[in-house]
C-alpha cells in the first residue's frame, strides 16, 4: 500500500510545489557550478578583444582543452591540477551532472515517481562545490590584486557573490 501512496503523492499540492521549487533550485545551483567550472577557467585565459569578440590565449587550448574532448571534463581536470578541487570532487560533480540530467530531462518521473522528490543533499553538495571553486578563484584574485600586497588574506573566508546568492535563494525556497 505504501507504493500506491507514493505514486499519488504528487497530488498533494505541498509535495508538487516543493518538488518543482527544489528542482528549480537544484538546476540553478548546478548551472552556477557549471559556470564557475567552464566559464571561469576559460576567462582565466582571456587575452583581449578583437573585432568585438573575446580572444583567448593559445594556452587555453594547450593547458585545458587538451585534457579531454569535453570542455566540462577538461576544465574539471585543470581545476584539480591547480589544487582547486580533488579527484573525489570530480567524481561527485559528475554525479551531480547525472542528477541534473535526470531532473532536466525526466522531471515528470521525478515529480510523479520519486518518493520525497528532489534530494536536498544534492542541492547542498552543488552549492558547496560552487563555494569551494569560487573560493579558489577569489584566492587568485586576491593574490593578483596589489591592494592585498602585505595583507594576510583569510582564504577560507572568501565568499563570492554567486555563493551568497545561492545561499540566500536556498534559504527562501
Amino acid at each position: 500500500m505504501e507504493n500506491a501512496s507514493n505514486t499519488w503523492q504528487w497530488l498533494d499540492p505541498s509535495h508538487c510545489k516543493r518538488t518543482v521549487t527544489r528542482a528549480g533550485m537544484f538546476l540553478l545551483a548546478y548551472e552556477m557550478l557549471k559556470s564557475t567550472i567552464v566559464d571561469n577557467v576559460k576567462d582565466f585565459y582571456l587575452s583581449g578583444i578583437a573585432d568585438g569578440e573575446f580572444t583567448y590565449s593559445p594556452e587555453y587550448e594547450k593547458r585545458v582543452l587538451s585534457k579531454s574532448k569535453h570542455v566540462f571534463e577538461a576544465s574539471l581536470l585543470w581545476l584539480a591540477e591547480g589544487g582547486a578541487i580533488t579527484r573525489e570532487d570530480i567524481t561527485d560533480i559528475q554525479k551531480l551532472r547525472e542528477y541534473r540530467n535526470t531532473i532536466a530531462h525526466e522531471i515528470p518521473k521525478v515529480l510523479f515517481e520519486t518518493p520525497g522528490g528532489i534530494d536536498d543533499a544534492m542541492i547542498r553538495r552543488a552549492i558547496e562545490h560552487v563555494r569551494k571553486i569560487d573560493r579558489f578563484w577569489g584566492g587568485i584574485a586576491a593574490d593578483m590584486d596589489p591592494r592585498f600586497d602585505g595583507v594576510e588574506v583569510d582564504y577560507e573566508g572568501i565568499t563570492s557573490l554567486r555563493t551568497m546568492a545561492l545561499d540566500y535563494i536556498a534559504q527562501v525556497v
